[in-house]
């Protein structure tokens, strides 16, 4: 994060001080909002998530003050330029300042006339430079460099490189540079300073270390330091770049207060405030800018400590300062007013600051954090106006210029998204990506874009987007093709594309940035996820090598064993032990004792007393732990048969009352229900589940709720409440979900019970009408047959209707053998009704021949007995032992029913076998 000070000083003692002497330009606006836009969270869905971000070291109210508004201006650490300040090494070697040379005779005029102009276009070019006008001075040096015999090349390009550094065009600057620019001091402190611009962090700190440790850096070593330090800050290694600040702070004769500004807000970053108030302190002769950045940062300490009114002193003074009038110390002092504003929740004087300075500077290099900071205002807000944000994006950029207009369009989309029309939002940001594909922004958006997306489920799309920017972007800011290719990766993981996500954050962990930890990290939650152990092993000891990773390690050891919980794997246990013998002080303990507690209760039989003792273990100061404890809690009670059912109820109204806004409401609901069903209070059971529909109709719980009602319902057993079960079941149809079908069976069977059959044919009909599966299929004709038997007795034609039914039901391809042989047998006693004995017997014996398991076995035997019943009544005593026979030699309880009947039979008829 870039800071209030200012690297580059107005003394230009040195080389390196001479030649960036000026430059003042906007530093990685864009990145900066791009990494803001792709910040994430750790909150964790199921048992594993994304680590998206670190822990913050400042503490939630302080960081929210901090993070609200964009203190650091890119490039702060520069002086303001002096427009008019004479460049000395932009002339030729011994001319001294550059000036036009007119003592040259008029008779070499002629010859050297190509010459003149060259040297011509040389010096013009230093004058416009050192006229504070470098965008007429990178036109000239163009032109004098594309021309033959130009005498000073390398000088000419180590002025064109300053020069578009100054324009905010390091990429450029980076091209200009070549091997002989590069091979003096000057020339690789201009690379590296373009390096700090393109956010190419990693590149930057080689080189600056490089020059600092080159013994002829001589007075450049000051400006080499603050450069290596700041490339260090950006790569989050904050206190490496305090060690780098130290060895100048350290010089009793260094005058130079930048240093110490400098470090004192890389402990106010690191919320080490009486670091940083001591390091202000030791700040005794600054000039006047210098005072003004040190009491912007007084401000801002006060700001982070709580001193709302010394706070507002500080900026005050710093506004009222000449020397910071129309800097961007000035902007940094406004906007630490707004702050302060926001700390006292007076969002609307906040909002008006922050709008006017936008109004009044329509092209500052600050307007990306100005509108930065109104975006995090209007947030902040209940009921903002938008006024203002619409009216700058609907400006003309001709007239304007085009920074507002598309910033304002930019947030617009970002603030629809969140407080407005989310389908706005989304259109806005994919129109903003359309018109700026090319803009600083465009990855910005592409992050938020997809990350909504990926909110909303649209994960294809989410791909899509990202993978189109980041192949028409090849030559983008390194940091911003990072944020989208993060984003890509993520949304891979949503799509279960794990190893496209795995192979995408493997790369990024490549490069040495202060994310690497989490790419790693991440890499390693793919590898578990596919189940590939060595590609796991592989990110998990890449992470164990880097520095200051233990919370990630931490993190990655717990998402392991709860991914393994939550697997069923059997060394779950054994490894969320040992997290907890090797991270004793880790934040997750409370959910790895949860987990622990969760196996004990799961296991079959559940071990209680072990549950209990897990449960003990778990902090009372998280509220979220506390809540699953208290779902555990109650859920074991449930299911312990010893339980009161007055206990369980305590506990359950104990959990809603406590947490009533809990998203495991529903699940708590429908297992209180459950046990007053299994105690056959059916009442009180549909009561609890029809709660469930009336609280949170969104659940993903609701269907399950009310067929569960419908159910609860019908076994009340008084019209009304089967009345009710039939509406409910229809209820849970019309969701469309999988119990659809299942359903409107039970509503079938409720009409059945109500003894309202040829209502249950209609609804089976429509059911069998449809592509259900087979075992629903059985279950309907099997229901269909009965009604239709029922309604035989009163009408003979349904029967034969009956016969029809359960006849294509045997016929099924793919029916049980048991649903088939319940089909034949019932067949059986359609054909009795009707007085057609033959087909009856020939029906039962059908059932004896199908080859069945046990359960089974009651549809043989029945079908068994009624057959001989059949053949008896015909006197045919021959084949009614034959079937008894067949009876008593099968395996089972009814045997020994068979052989008495049999021996009756013989006895009776003299059967015996020869």
């Amino acid at each position: 994060m870039r800071g209030i000070v200012k690297r580059v000083g107005t003394s230009a003692n040195g080389l390196l001080g001479r030649i960036a002497h000026g430059l003042e330009g906007s530093r990685f606006i864009a990145w900066q909002l791009c990494n803001l836009a792709a910040g994430g969270s750790r909150e964790r869905l199921g048992a594993v998530q994304l680590y998206t971000c670190r822990t913050n070291r400042f503490s939630p109210e302080k960081n929210r003050l901090v993070e609200i508004l964009r203190w650091v201006i890119p490039g702060s650490r520069q002086q303001p330029s002096d427009r008019t300040a004479k460049l000395q090494s932009g002339s030729p070697p011994g001319r001294g300042h550059a000036t036009p040379q007119l003592g040259i005779a008029i008779v070499f005029f002629l010859i050297l006339l190509p010459a003149t102009a060259s040297a011509d276009l040389y010096e013009e070019a230093v004058r416009a430079d050192q006229e504070g006008i470098p965008e007429v001075s990178i036109q000239k040096l163009r032109t004098y460099l594309s021309a033959p015999g130009a005498e000073h090349v390398a000088e000419a390009k180590l002025l064109l490189a300053k020069c578009l550094l100054a324009t905010n065009q390091p990429a450029a600057a980076l091209q200009v540079l070549d091997s002989q620019a590069l091979s003096s001091i000057v020339g690789r402190s201009l690379s590296a300073e373009a390096l700090l611009r393109s956010g190419r962090w990693a590149e930057a700190e080689t080189m600056w270390s490089e020059i600092v440790k080159n013994p002829n850096a001589g007075g450049d070593i000051v400006e080499a330091r603050l450069g290596l330090a700041e490339a260090q800050q950006q790569l989050g290694a904050s206190h490496e770049a305090l060690q780098t600040l130290a060895q100048l702070i350290k010089e009793q004769s260094l005058t130079d207060a930048r240093p110490f500004l400098m470090a004192a807000e890389l402990e106010l970053q690191l919320s080490d405030f009486k670091g940083a108030q001591d390091l202000l302190a030791k700040v005794n002769h600054p000039d006047r800018f210098q005072a003004a950045q040190k009491e912007a940062l007084s401000g801002r300490l006060s700001l982070v400590t709580g001193d709302l009114d010394a706070a507002e002193k500080s900026f005050q003074q710093v506004l009222t300062s000449q020397s910071a009038q129309g800097s961007r110390v000035a902007t940094i002092a406004r906007l630490g007013l707004a702050n302060t504003y926001i700390a006292r929740k007076e969002y609307e004087e906040a909002e008006s600051i922050v709008e006017k300075i936008i109004g009044e500077q329509g092209q500052t290099e600050n307007l990306p954090d100005l509108f930065q900071a109104l975006y995090s205002i209007y947030l902040l807000e209940q009921t903002p106006s938008l006024a203002d944000l619409t009216r700058w994006a609907q400006e003309d950029p001709k007239q304007v210029g085009s920074d507002r207009p598309v910033l304002a369009q930019f947030y617009l989309g970002k603030l629809e998204l969140k407080i407005g029309s989310h389908t706005n939002g989304l259109n806005l940001l994919r129109q903003f990506i359309t018109d700026h594909a090319s803009h600083p922004l465009a990855s910005a958006a592409v992050i938020a874009l997809a990350q909504q997306l990926d909110a909303d489920g649209n994960f294809g799309e989410a791909v899509g987007i990202a993978k189109q920017w980041l192949t028409a972007n090849g030559d983008a800011n390194p940091a911003d093709r990072t944020g989208v290719q993060e984003v890509l990766a993520n949304a891979l993981v949503q799509e279960k594309n794990l190893a496209s996500a795995f192979d995408l954050y493997t790369q990024l962990s490549r490069e040495p940035t202060s994310n690497q930890g989490r790419f790693l990290y991440n890499a390693a939650v793919c590898a578990l996820r596919l189940g590939n152990e060595p590609l796991y092993r592989q990110s998990a000891e890449a992470l164990a090598r880097l520095s200051n990773t233990g919370s990630e390690r931490a993190a990655l050891e717990f998402e392991k064993a709860m991914l393994e919980a939550k697997t069923g794997s059997e060394i779950a246990e054994k490894n969320l032990r040992q997290f907890l013998v090797d991270f004793p002080d880790d934040p997750h303990r409370s959910r790895a004792h949860l987990a622990l507690a969760e196996i004990a209760f799961t296991q079959s039989p559940s071990d209680r007393t072990r549950l209990k003792s897990e449960l003990t273990q778990v902090s009372n100061d998280d509220s979220a732990t506390q809540e699953e404890k208290a779902r555990l809690e109650f859920f074991a009670a449930a299911d312990d048969a010893s339980q009161p059912i007055a206990t369980v109820s305590r506990l359950a109204q104990d959990f809603l009352q406590k947490y009533s806004h809990s998203h495991f409401r529903p699940e708590i609901r429908i297992k209180l229900g459950e046990v007053y069903f299994r105690q056959d209070d059916y009442p009180n059971a549909q009561t609890q589940f029809e709660l469930v529909s009336e609280e949170d109709p969104d659940s993903p719980l609701l269907e399950t709720a009310l067929f569960l009602a419908g159910e609860a319902a019908r076994k009340s057993l008084n019209s009304s409440s089967m009345d009710h079960a039939v509406e409910l079941f229809e209820d849970v149809y019309k969701l469309n979900g999988p119990l659809r079908f299942r359903a409107r069976l039970e509503q079938a069977l409720t009409k059945r019970q109500a003894l309202q059959d040829r209502e249950a044919i209609v609804l089976l009909n429509d059911l069998l009408n449809q592509n259900i599966p087979t075992d629903i299929r059985c279950e309907a004709m099997d229901a269909k047959g009965d009604a239709e038997f029922t309604l035989g007795s009163k009408d003979e034609a349904e029967y034969r209707e009956a016969i029809k039914t359960f006849d294509s039901l045997a016929a099924l391809e793919g029916v049980s053998a048991v649903c088939r042989q319940s089909a034949l047998y019932k067949k059986a006693k359609c054909y009795e009704k009707i007085g057609q004995w033959d087909e009856a017997l020939a029906a039962y014996y059908d059932v004896l021949s199908i080859d069945y398991g046990a359960p089974g076995e009651i549809w043989y035997f029945r079908a068994g007995f009624d057959a001989a019943q059949i053949l008896e009544s015909k006197k045919s005593w021959a084949s009614a032992a034959a079937i008894y026979q067949k009876l008593a030699t099968t395996p089972s309880s009814r045997a020994e029913e068979a052989k008495n009947r049999l021996t009756r039979l013989r006895l009776e008829h003299f059967l015996w076998p020869e």
